[in-house]
């Protein structure tokens, strides 16, 4: 049977290399779901270890946007009948101007970036999503984590 990796985050406060906020946290896992393991212990011995070195891993990374709470006021201007906006359409470019994130966010973390010597790219039209490969060691290295595979007891994946 093929297992699929369901990976988990487990921050600790050891690594405090840049400012993170809090957005959800589970002291457990879900119901029904067993830990199988470290990550990187399922990729070594999954593969040889020159191979697991290289690895290619994706993460994924919402960066600030701009001005948030300027599109809501526009777009509740756009939507609210006897406003001079109203019925009014936003281009594509007045979007970017409000979700693009500041010079400053992409400063501090193209910096960030680029002092790991991580791989980046921008997968959203606006820039504020921005996907980072790195191997799984290096994750954990970096943001003073520890990702491990978990599986469904009942189905093996």
């Amino acid at each position: 049977m093929s297992q699929v990796p369901l990976f988990w985050v487990f921050l600790n406060d050891s690594v405090k290399k840049l400012p993170r906020q809090l957005r959800q946290q589970r002291y457990k896992s879900p119901l029904h779901v067993a830990p199988a393991g470290s990550a990187v212990l399922h990729l070594i011995t999954s593969c040889p270890t020159t191979v697991w070195v290289h690895q290619p891993w994706t993460l994924r990374f919402r960066l600030t946007s701009n001005d948030v709470s300027g599109l809501q006021e526009k777009l509740l201007s756009i939507a609210t009948p006897g406003s001079r906006d109203f019925r009014q359409w936003l281009s594509q470019d007045e979007i970017k101007t409000f979700m693009a994130p500041s010079s400053d966010t992409l400063n501090t973390f193209n910096s960030f970036t680029s002092t790991h010597d991580l791989n980046t790219s921008v997968i959203s039209p606006h820039g504020d999503w921005v996907a980072v490969t790195l191997p799984v060691w290096q994750a954990n290295t970096l943001f003073g984590a520890t990702y491990a595979n978990y599986t469904h007891p009942e189905f093996h994946q």
